[in-house]
Formats: C-alpha cells, sequence, structure tokens
C-alpha cells in the first residue's frame, strides 16, 4: 500500500530542486544577459556591430560627405587643384598636393587626400585660413576647397573606425567659382568717342575665353591674370544715347552674362549677373569673394 506524502513535504522538494539547478526563472536566463541584455540587443545586432561603428555611421547617422562640386576634369589648373578634380577616391594624386610648399592649408589638404586614397586617418581635425591664390578665381576654389576639407575632418572626428561614403559630382563644371564673372567694366577707351568694356573670368584649358558685347568679339588676346582667369576687352563707339548691352562671356564650359551700361558721354559700369558662391557647410576662414565693379547675385550655368 503507497505511502502518502504530505502536501507541504512535497512544496518543499520542488523548491529545492529550483535552486539545485540555478532556475531564477525569467531572471538571467531568457530577458536577462542572454537574448534582451548583450547578445541581441546590446553589443551585438543594435550596439556597437550594426547601427554603430561597423557600418561607418556616426556623426549624426550620416555615412560621409560631399566632395567639392569639381568634376573629374576640372578646375583647370595643374598641380594641386587639377590633384582633387577627380570622381573617385582611388583616383587622386595626393602626391601633387604634398609636394605643394604652400604652407598649413595645403598640408592639411594633402593630409585629407591620403586618407580618402590610402585610408590612413588624419592627425588634424582644424583647417587652416587658406593661403591668398594668383587671382580671384583661385581664392574662390580655395574656399570651396576648404569647405570640402572641413566636412572630411568633421566626419573622421565623429567615426572612429571605418571610411566614408564621399559623394563626388557626376559630370564637370560644377563649381560655381567657374560660373563666375570676377570683374566686368566700362572704362574709357583709347580714343575720344570710344569706351572699353573688360572682364576678368575663368579661362578654359588654352587660357581664354570668347567674349561679346553687342556682335562683336573681344579685340585682343585674351590677357593671363594668373593660372585659370584671363581678362578681355572689347572697344567700342560711345553709343548716341544712353544704353543698356549684354556680355557673353564663353570658355566652352558654360556661357556667362552680365549687363553693362553705356553712356554717350564715354563712360559706363558693369554689374554681372552670371556668377555663384561656393556651396557647401562648415565655416573655415577665406576669401571667396570676387573683386569688381559688379555685384554677383546669382548662379551662371555650368
Amino acid at each position: 500500500m503507497a505511502r502518502r506524502v504530505p502536501f507541504g513535504a512535497a512544496m518543499l522538494a520542488v523548491a529545492l530542486l529550483l535552486v539545485a539547478c540555478g532556475g531564477n526563472g525569467s531572471g538571467n536566463n531568457s530577458s536577462g544577459n542572454n537574448s534582451s541584455g548583450n547578445n541581441s540587443h546590446g553589443n551585438n545586432s543594435s550596439g556597437n556591430n550594426s547601427s554603430g561603428n561597423n557600418s561607418g555611421g556616426g556623426g549624426g547617422g550620416d555615412s560621409g560627405f560631399d566632395y567639392t562640386p569639381w568634376g573629374p576634369d576640372d578646375p583647370p589648373i595643374p598641380d594641386q587643384y587639377a590633384a582633387f578634380a577627380r570622381s573617385s577616391s582611388d583616383r587622386l594624386n595626393c602626391p601633387a598636393v604634398s609636394n605643394v610648399d604652400m604652407g598649413a592649408f595645403w598640408g592639411v589638404a594633402a593630409e585629407v587626400c591620403f586618407a580618402l586614397k590610402d585610408k590612413r586617418r588624419p592627425h588634424t581635425t582644424t583647417v587652416p585660413k587658406p593661403p591668398k591664390g594668383e587671382n580671384d578665381y583661385q581664392d574662390c576654389l580655395n574656399q570651396e576647397l576648404a569647405l570640402m576639407l572641413a566636412r572630411a575632418l568633421r566626419w573622421y572626428a565623429a567615426n572612429r573606425e571605418g571610411q566614408p561614403v564621399v559623394r563626388y559630382p557626376g559630370h564637370s563644371s560644377t563649381s560655381p567659382c567657374q560660373s563666375r564673372l570676377y570683374k566686368v567694366e566700362v572704362i574709357p577707351g583709347p580714343k575720344a568717342g570710344e569706351l572699353t568694356v573688360a572682364v576678368e573670368a575663368p579661362t578654359s584649358e588654352n587660357n581664354d575665353f570668347e567674349m561679346t558685347v553687342l556682335g562683336k568679339s573681344n579685340d585682343f588676346e585674351v590677357e593671363s591674370m594668373g593660372t585659370g582667369e584671363g581678362r578681355a576687352e572689347i572697344i567700342l563707339a560711345s553709343p548716341p544715347q544712353d544704353r543698356d548691352a549684354l556680355v557673353m562671356v564663353d570658355s566652352g564650359r558654360g556661357k556667362k552674362t552680365a549687363t553693362v551700361h553705356l553712356s554717350a558721354d564715354a563712360s559706363g559700369s558693369g554689374s554681372p549677373s552670371g556668377s555663384g558662391s561656393p556651396s557647401g557647410s562648415g565655416s573655415p576662414s577665406g576669401s571667396g569673394s570676387p573683386s569688381g565693379s559688379g555685384s554677383p547675385s546669382g548662379g551662371g550655368s555650368g
């Protein structure tokens, strides 16, 4: 005949068995350190692996930054500028930048260049003031480059691992610097009763551009204002009465226009309308503003 075990003794035996098996139930096993803790949502899936350092995101979730608005064959300036005129990081010509002895700015430019091409990490976090260029066009390019360098250094500072996704322009002639007329002016001509319309603008690979006013082309060859920029002049007879005239400049990289006022008394003024300003985020110091008699106000076609 079977013995009956008291109910209290049976419950005590069950409790002792659970303790021996290490079972706190839902404590350390399912919801604690294993599934929802360090494994799935902690250090593995949502922590340091997928959404954190592995994907190269960070910096507010941005995976990279915008490159300079320079296409693969512009700006048409040799050496350090052409070194950055590329459509991908593996095509950058960093030695051409590092060989330029032009101070701290170009030293940082070379450092960022090697970081993008050879996956080195830059050692600096700031962009020095760009040096003075040969002309207003180069000053504008320096400002565009400084903005890109600042974007790159911010990304590397926010992302300790991985490489950025650099968004390069899909085609050339996207830089506002190349769609700008840096000076437009009307001055007295060489003879009485004549006016001279003068323009300073970026040049083509052949260091020239075509300028027309009232159907007349520039009288002389384009005068060099330093690498990448030139000056052209057209001599006109003073009009019988005051009038405005359209100036058109074509360097083969888009047409730029300006309106000039021609006075009957052999004087006048110019106001460029085909212009632009460096685009991008960041605020490195440096000059990028054109000088001259006009007031740039919009974007030229590029």
